[in-house]
């Protein structure tokens, strides 16, 4: 997927509402996977459709606002900032480590460690 970071709209004279999408390492798409799934952006591909709902990219929505008199290249380049810190969190947070650990009264605690 070549395209991150889509802007939508223009809210006020220096605030963006956009859309974004990140990669999701392997072994979580089940987790992000819905085929019910739509995007903010309506003319989103269909292949980047497909791979919103089969989890393997994440969408998120946003707003960058930015100094009042700021080019265009500085709402660019606040998007890019944005766009890193939501891969590097997608990447590198993982809610579901332990995901299918069970405890039963005989064996105690089996762990999973889900990548």
């Amino acid at each position: 997927m070549a395209t991150r970071i889509v802007i939508l709209e223009k809210i006020e004279a220096q605030r963006w509402r956009y859309v974004m999408w990140a990669d999701v390492p392997a072994g979580r798409e089940s987790h992000y996977a819905d085929p019910n799934k739509k995007s903010a952006y309506k003319d989103i591909s269909a292949s980047d459709l497909t791979k919103i709902q089969a989890g393997t990219i994440v969408e998120a929505v946003d707003i960058v606002a930015v100094a009042p008199g700021s080019g265009i290249t500085v709402v660019e380049a606040a998007l890019q900032d944005s766009f890193a810190a939501y891969q590097s969190s997608v990447t590198s947070g993982n809610p579901w480590i332990r995901y299918g650990s069970i405890w039963d009264d005989v064996a105690g605690w089996t762990l999973t460690n889900n990548p």
